[in-house]
């Protein structure tokens, strides 16, 4: 609980400060998380490798830069680079490449979103978001910790449990 808090204090700040600044800082802090997040997913889902963490960096960067014009052919052209690069390497495989495009509508897309949501015209919007999301957590972990007995999934979350989700 104590390490809770004390991410909670420092990190805290550092979004209200990335939020109200807006502008690039918004929208390259959101890219950062966007690089982490993938590099966390590739490598929980064991795919972590130049491929893919590259894949990633590209079409993040892309969307970043030129929105969703054109989104799909650009992701075309990457699946078309990824199916060539499978035949060449045995690091990559088609399940690989499966597991990257969940990433991008999974990862990328929504953390651009929110980033889109708070440079519009209805920022507060994305307060409300994060206001329900972090109300919800906190309640179920409570919840969890005061009436949960059973776990609901150990190998992924050990202490997370039925009545806390």
């Amino acid at each position: 609980m104590l390490k809770r808090i004390i991410t909670s204090v420092i990190a805290f700040p550092i979004l209200i400060y990335i939020l109200y600044s807006g502008g690039a800082v918004l929208k390259w802090s959101s890219f950062a998380v966007i690089l982490l997040t993938l590099y966390e997913y590739y490598l929980s889902t064991g795919i972590l490798n130049r491929y893919t963490l590259s894949g990633g960096v590209l079409t993040g960067l892309y969307i970043y830069i030129f929105g969703f014009q054109y989104f799909v052919i650009f992701l075309t052209l990457m699946m078309f680079v990824f199916l060539l690069a499978s035949l060449k390497s045995k690091r990559l495989n088609i399940d690989m490449i499966g597991i990257y495009q969940i990433s991008i509508f999974y990862i990328i897309v929504p953390i651009y979103l929110l980033n889109k949501i708070m440079l519009s015209e209805y920022p507060k919007m994305l307060w409300l978001l994060f206001l329900v999301a972090w109300g919800s957590d906190t309640c179920a972990y409570f919840i969890g910790r005061r009436f949960g007995k059973h776990k609901l999934a150990p190998s992924i979350s050990p202490k997370k449990t039925i009545k806390g989700s």
